[in-house]
């Protein structure tokens, strides 16, 4: 209560909205780290509110660490075993529970000043997620546009063939064309033949090298 009467902590409870026009001015991307985790981190992505995670102790089976795409944050939540990474959109405290929890567990914490730069879609069956989309914006310096590239796109196996991941990426589509982006691009691993058949009935094919250069 000493601290909650404090002048500056009506500073810092100010803060938060204004850190996203701030580093806009200062020229800096609308992103930031709260908890840095590991450096070569892949794992299975899933959209989810991390409140809603709490107390889950099945998300470290199956081996691959899950990176939770959670829309807002409360600020008090814990980071559950498995969870090897939590992007957001808004801002984080990095004196928050959530924060320290995430530095504690080696796990990544970013978040997103701008939604626009980062944004995800679920399809829903009743309250089960069972189709998920994580996508970026990524403006060009040279021409006044922009492109969207989809990160990740998963749809549940009990779900498959429904028109799910196509009715996800119209409505990317939709943002997309509303944020005045001229192009989504993605990328398929050879051999994953469901992924390019869905791609290739969408879009235009390009074959390109990918080159993965160490930090």
């Amino acid at each position: 209560e000493v601290v909650r009467g404090h002048s500056l902590f009506c500073v810092a409870r100010l803060l938060p909205g204004l850190q996203a026009h701030t580093r806009a001015c200062a020229g800096l991307s609308a992103w930031s780290v709260a908890s840095a985790g590991a450096a070569d981190l892949a794992g299975d992505v899933l959209v989810a509110s991390l409140s809603d995670l709490q107390g889950r102790t099945d998300l470290a089976e199956g081996g691959m660490p899950k990176v939770v795409l959670s829309e807002s944050l409360g600020g008090l939540e814990d980071v559950p075993p498995g969870v090897g990474a939590v992007i957001t959109a808004g801002t984080v405290d990095l004196l928050s529970h959530v924060a320290i929890r995430a530095r504690t567990a080696g796990a990544l914490l970013a978040s997103c000043g701008d939604a626009g730069e980062w944004g995800a879609l679920a399809a829903l069956d009743g309250d089960r997620v069972v189709g998920g989309l994580a996508a970026y914006e990524l403006k060009k310096f040279e021409q006044r546009r922009s492109e969207i590239y989809i990160y990740d796109l998963a749809v549940a196996e009990t779900h498959r063939r429904r028109g799910i991941a196509s009715a996800l990426i119209e409505a990317l589509k939709k943002i997309g064309r509303e944020r005045g982006a001229w192009v989504i691009f993605v990328q398929a691993d050879h051999g994953d033949d469901p992924a390019i058949a869905l791609y290739t009935g969408l879009g235009v094919r390009e074959d390109v090298l990918h080159f993965d250069i160490e930090m």
